[in-house]
């Protein structure tokens, strides 16, 4: 069936032809230059949103001190620093003197009790040795006479027993005398007088044995006493003597004791070098007060950061720490870089923090703990020369955390809130 035309081919060829042609649309130049810049950024921003990374850091304030601590020497009781024998700086071995404290007590009466004391005991001892010289001259003496008495005890032992010998000798010739004599009174040729006169002198010479036999024996007693005592003598001078020197003694350990109390010498503990000298000549100080510092030889330098008890948490071993030394602004001799290697198990108190910053003051509100950070230079350059690091510089540091992209950070309240859900 052939299809049915309801117009004219005219009308057809009509509405196929236009009077003013086809439209065309334009766009100004300025807002394709809109759009290029929009497109532009909107790339930019994605491609910083999923590429670009920021680092979380903490700032934090601390101290450079050694890794195997800093030997302080302490005050052990009150007086006046006297006799500063170092300064900051100097090696010093262990045992060495470092410094004096007096003690400055007074009495209204004495004046110095200390010196005062010092020489009472002085006159003691003086006293004591003198008395030992008169012990010793007085024992010399005396065992001097008592050997010239054995002398003269042994001499008169010779004497007598000469005259036993002589006495001995004039019985045996008046006993002779008597037989002869009894014999010639028995046969009638001498009288009976001249008889009894010898027998006389018999007798005589038989009393003069016997008193000199007493005398010797006599003799030998006073001798044996006189060796005895000459024996014994020495011992009691000695025991004299030792009874005066131990009495010395004493008061040389009571002058020591007082001169200790009176004036202590403070020595190094270890050998190392002088980092702090927290005391001057004539200063008074308490009990317990720190006044020299000193740094172990070989002791290796690590930072120790004061951190907020809020950022603590987030701190790991291993972290990148950015370090600022005080004395070598960061500006002209560059950034420090050291590693965390550890955290306080415990918060400081205000004195702790206090000391830590050498006397600088932080919020008391706040609560901090100690970042140890692993330092691998120990020196720093400038202008051209390596200058090591001493114990005790103050720095402040930035602890590096988390790395993340920027759409991490600004999706992490949303990721945070879906894992509480």
């Amino acid at each position: 069936m052939s299809q049915v035309r309801l117009f004219r081919d005219e009308v057809t060829d009509r509405q196929g032809s236009q009077l003013y042609g086809g439209i065309q649309i334009t766009m100004p130049s300025h807002a394709r230059a809109y759009f290029a810049i929009s497109l532009v950024t909107l790339l930019a921003a994605t491609t910083l949103l999923f590429f670009g990374h920021y680092t979380r850091r903490i700032q934090a304030d601390g101290l450079l001190v050694p890794s195997d601590g800093m030997a302080m020497m302490t005050s052990p009781r009150g007086g006046t620093v006297q006799h500063i024998r170092v300064n900051i700086g100097k090696p010093v071995a262990a045992g060495e003197e470092l410094l004096a404290i007096a003690d400055d007590t007074t009495s209204e009466h004495y004046g110095d009790t200390a010196q005062h004391m010092a020489d009472e005991l002085i006159k003691q001892r003086t006293s004591y040795q003198a008395e030992i010289v008169r012990e010793e001259q007085s024992l010399d003496i005396n065992l001097h006479s008592l050997r010239q008495q054995i002398s003269d005890i042994e001499k008169r032992r010779v004497a007598t027993q000469n005259e036993i010998i002589i006495d001995q000798a004039q019985i045996s010739l008046e006993e002779h005398a008597v037989k002869r004599w009894a014999s010639l009174e028995r046969d009638g040729f001498a009288s009976r007088l001249t008889l009894e006169r010898e027998i006389t002198n018999l007798l005589s010479a038989k009393t003069n044995i016997n008193a000199a036999e007493g005398n010797l024996a006599a003799l030998d007693e006073q001798a044996h006493s006189v060796a005895e005592r000459l024996k014994v003598l020495p011992f009691e001078g000695q025991s004299k003597v030792d009874t005066l020197r131990r009495a010395i003694s004493q008061i040389d350990q009571t002058m020591l004791r007082n001169e200790l109390s009176r004036s202590i010498a403070i020595k190094a503990q270890v050998s190392g070098t002088v980092s702090a000298l927290l005391i001057k000549e004539g200063q008074s100080v308490t009990p317990g007060q720190a006044l020299v510092a000193v740094v172990p030889n070989g002791a290796i330098l690590h930072a120790e950061l004061l951190v907020q008890s809020q950022s603590v948490g987030f701190i790991k071993i291993g972290e990148r720490v950015s370090l600022h030394y005080h004395a070598f602004p960061f500006q002209k001799f560059g950034v420090a870089s050291g590693v965390v290697v550890g955290t306080s198990k415990s918060a400081l108190d205000a004195n702790e923090v206090t000391q830590l910053l050498g006397g600088k003051q932080l919020p008391s509100t706040d609560t901090y703990y100690l970042i140890y950070v692993n330092i691998p230079s120990q020196s720093v350059v400038a202008y051209g020369t390596k200058i090591a690091l001493l114990s005790g510089m103050s720095l402040d540091a930035q602890v590096h955390l988390d790395r993340r992209t920027i759409i991490e950070w600004l999706m992490d309240p949303l990721i945070a809130a879906e894992k509480t859900i």
